[in-house]
């Protein structure tokens, strides 16, 4: 469930993001924020 969770983030959320007028670099800082908090979440869910 946490792998399909992140893949969807990983792949539609910058679109989404760029989609709906977001500056480029948004979905850069969102996606950097995912990879800091995925080994939190998993070391959380233990």
């Amino acid at each position: 469930m946490f792998a399909v969770g992140y893949l969807a983030v990983v792949m539609f959320m910058p679109l989404v993001l760029l989609e709906r007028g977001a500056p480029a670099w948004v979905p850069g800082i969102a996606l950097a924020g995912a990879a800091v908090l995925a080994p939190l979440a998993l070391w959380g869910a233990r």
